[in-house]
Order: structure tokens, then C-alpha cells, then sequence
């Protein structure tokens, strides 16, 4: 098979075009508007939002659920920049069938883009019809016997989560404007009796035989109100876990154990300040001259290792200390700061223990880089991005004054001590930007020493 390294520039360039990840996307939309409107376009930022936290969010252990809006227009349904949902989905499967020309061990992928191809024929058969059917609920289980032939590895750089065995439920909404409303609401440990419950309570027969990546082949229509539009989501999980619990014996929440963690996407929005410094990084990236694509990765790698550490007890814990943000929020430049610091020791902790990133699409990791590894996180930037990360700009305009100190185990409480903007003093300041928490960095000495 010929490899995609010896692919002449022509049809490179033409799979770059077509493949249905892309992890420079949002550099390209935000920098041609840059370009033609001196500015990001709401639709623009509101498309790129969706995919970058999706992406990202699928990366997270934890339930997912995404839902946007597809435009019914005079090209078909289309997303909020205008693009033709046939376009994109063609584009993944053209992808998928030039990935399967040079490995034919990746027939099963190509499969799964034929079938989302002929799903959104369907959704648009929905959408401009004036009566009938009002939603499509389908299902996208984990590609297990692929997973069984050709491992893990080959399966997770698709944007498979063997880890978690995870699969999709579907949900396509007809709006009484025309447009349609798409759920995507992620399931774990992917089991093919539990999907065969879930089709077969929509009234579709699913052969016991099928194989996984042709559940995808069969789907629900259904005439249903507005109201049992909005019902329908709990009831489709519901089923599934039902089924689940009769397998195994035990509870389940949209295929994980009950009482497991949060949902992702409402965690995600809940980080705003982190959200806003990822958005204006990826602007700042769209505003140089050459593509970088390194750059965006690392960038969304930080991001992702950032509100991974978040979800942590012990990081969220700093993470309020540290940042502080009725106080930083009054200075742009000590957020930033602090942002940074947070992401980029993120980015060092993550890649040193090897941990890879996958979304639907693809996946990003970093190997050890032991350079890196021995620099503090006020210096990573440089070595992560390149450039400076406005840490003078940042510190120089900090006002210290006398104070005591927020952390408990400080050795100057119950004392006053210089304190900077978040109430920390100058040393413990200095653990935090070694990447260190200075509560656990005194409980080791005695109190009478520093």
C-alpha cells in the first residue's frame, strides 16, 4: 500500500482538504475572517466553540452531551458558518476511502463514513419534507471487532476510545422553523445487546448477528410532538442502562457506574476564564503569517490537560487559591499570567506521564521531553510556544502590600508578610509558579522554617 508520505503534493494536499479532522480548523476560519473582516465573526467563533470543546471534551472521563443547530437553507441544512452539511459529511467519507486505498485494513472506518453520509441524505429528506417523521435517533457503538484485530493503537489514532469503550446515541430534532437540532450524547462500555434493547424499544428489529459498524444502518424514525421531543434523550439512556443493569447486575449512567463523574461539556463551560484564554490564543495564533500547526497542538493539548487537572479535587483546590479571579479579573495581564502558568504546567505533567488526548478524529500526544521537563512553569512557555508569555508585563504590574498570607500553612501567618493581588506572599507565589503547592511544601518542615 502506498503510505501518505510518498503521495504526490497534489493528492496530499487534497486529503488534507477533505479529511474530516483538520486540528488547524479553527485557525483557518478565524484567520480568514481576520483577513476579509479585520475580525472573528460571531458564527464563526460559535463553530469553532462547538467543535474545539467537543473535540476536547470527548477527551475528558466523563458523560458527554453536545447540541447545535444545522440551518435549513437553498443549500440544504448547513452549520453556522454556512457549510453544507452533504459537503462535510462527503469530505469524511472521500477521507475515510483514501485512508482505506493505502491501508485495507481500515475498511470498517469507511463503512461508518458511508453510513453518516447516508444519514444526513436522510436528515435532509426530514428536514424539507412538510409532514412525516419529525426525529432520527441512531446509534454509533464502539468498533469492536476492529479493536479486536487491530488493537488498540491503530483504533485510538482514529479517535476511538478503547479505554472506555465509548459509543454515540444520535438524536436528529425537525424544528417547526425547519431546522433540525442535533444531539450527541456519548455512552460507555459500548454493548450491542443493550443497543439492540434501545433500537428495538423505537420499534426497529436489529439482527443478533450485526456486527458493529453496521448498527449504524439502522435507525429509528419517528412521528413524535415537541414535548416528547424533549423527553426522548433520558428515555433513549435510560433503556440503555436498564439493559445494562440486567447484564451486569449493577447501576448505570449513560454506560458508566452511577455516581461516577460530572458531565464534560458542563464542566467545560463552567471554566470560563480557561475557555476565553484558550479562544484568544487560538486568535493570536490565526494572526501570524505562517500555519503552526505544532503550535495549535501543544496549545489545545495545555487546554485539554488543564481541565483535566481541574477535575481533580486537589488541582481544583489550587486552581481557586491560585487564580483568585475577583481579584485577577481587574487585570487582564495577571490572569493571563496565571492562565498560562496553569496550562503550561498542565502540558508538562500530562506529557510526562505519556498521556494522549483522543477525539472523535484523532489524537494528540507529546513524548517526554526531559529539556522541559526540568524547567519551572514560569519558563515552559518559551520552550512549549515560543516567544514570551508576558511574564514581566504580568509580575510588573502587581501591587504587594502588607497582608497576610491565604495559605494555611504558610510559616508568616499569623504574622503580616508582603502579599501580592490573590493574598499570597512572596514565597508561596514562588512555589506556585515552580508548578509547586506551597501548603503541602511546608507541612514537610517545621514551622519555624521556610
Amino acid at each position: 500500500m502506498q503510505s501518505e508520505q510518498t503521495l504526490s503534493i497534489t493528492e496530499s494536499e487534497r486529503y488534507q482538504k477533505y479529511k474530516i479532522f483538520d486540528e488547524q480548523a479553527s485557525i483557518k476560519m478565524f484567520r480568514s475572517d481576520i483577513e476579509q473582516y479585520g475580525t472573528v465573526r460571531r458564527e464563526t467563533y460559535a463553530q469553532a466553540f462547538n467543535e474545539e470543546l467537543t473535540f476536547v471534551a470527548e477527551g475528558l472521563d466523563a458523560p458527554l452531551q453536545t447540541r447545535f443547530t444545522l440551518y435549513n437553507s437553498e443549500l440544504g441544512l448547513v452549520d453556522e458558518r454556512g457549510t453544507p452539511l452533504q459537503e462535510a459529511l462527503k469530505r469524511g467519507e472521500w477521507a475515510a476511502e483514501q485512508a482505506y486505498q493505502r491501508d485495507s485494513r481500515l475498511g470498517f472506518n469507511l463503512s461508518r463514513a458511508i453510513h453518516d453520509f447516508h444519514e444526513g441524505q436522510l436528515v435532509q429528506q426530514m428536514a424539507d419534507s412538510p409532514y412525516g417523521e419529525t426525529t432520527i435517533v441512531s446509534v454509533s457503538p464502539f468498533c469492536e471487532e476492529a479493536y479486536a484485530k487491530l488493537g488498540g493503537k491503530m483504533v485510538e489514532n482514529l479517535g476511538f476510545r478503547p479505554d472506555r469503550l465509548m459509543a454515540f446515541v444520535r438524536i436528529f430534532n425537525k424544528l417547526p422553523d425547519g431546522n433540525v437540532e442535533v444531539l450527541s450524547i456519548s455512552v460507555d462500555n459500548s454493548n450491542l445487546e443493550a443497543f439492540r434493547g434501545v433500537l428495538g424499544s423505537l420499534g426497529v428489529d436489529v439482527p443478533a448477528d450485526t456486527l458493529s459498524d453496521d448498527f449504524l444502518g439502522y435507525r429509528a424514525h419517528l412521528s413524535i410532538n415537541h414535548h416528547e421531543q424533549k423527553i426522548l434523550p433520558a428515555a433513549v439512556i435510560e433503556t440503555y442502562d436498564s439493559m445494562m443493569q440486567s447484564i451486569y447486575k449493577k447501576d448505570f449512567r449513560a454506560g458508566r457506574q452511577a455516581g461516577e463523574e460530572r458531565e464534560a461539556w458542563q464542566f467545560i463551560t463552567e471554566q470560563k476564564d480557561l475557555v476565553e484564554h484558550y479562544f484568544d490564543r487560538l486568535e493570536e495564533i490565526a494572526r501570524q503569517s505562517p500555519d503552526d500547526l505544532e503550535q495549535k497542538r501543544k496549545l489545545t493539548y495545555s487546554f485539554w490537560a488543564a481541565l483535566k487537572a481541574r477535575m481533580s479535587s486537589a488541582e481544583k483546590q489550587r486552581t481557586v487559591m491560585y487564580a483568585a479571579q475577583n481579584v485577577v479579573a481587574q487585570n487582564p495581564n495577571i490572569q493571563k499570567h496565571m492562565l498560562n502558568q496553569e496550562m503550561n504546567r498542565a502540558f508538562v505533567n500530562a506529557s510526562a506521564k505519556h498521556e494522549k488526548m483522543v477525539g472523535c478524529g484523532g489524537s494528540i500526544s507529546f513524548g517526554r521531553n526531559k529539556d522541559l521537563l526540568k524547567e519551572s512553569p514560569e519558563n515552559a512557555f518559551s520552550s512549549i510556544f515560543g516567544g514570551e508569555d508576558d511574564e514581566g508585563e504580568a509580575k510588573s504590574s502587581w501591587v504587594w502590600k502588607r497582608g497576610i498570607c491565604r495559605v494555611d500553612d504558610c510559616p508568616t501567618r499569623p504574622g503580616s508578610t508582603q502579599v501580592g493581588p490573590c493574598s499570597v506572599c512572596r514565597g508561596c507565589q514562588h512555589l506556585f509558579d515552580k508548578g509547586q503547592d506551597p501548603g503541602k511544601t511546608y507541612k514537610k518542615q517545621p514551622k519555624n522554617k521556610v
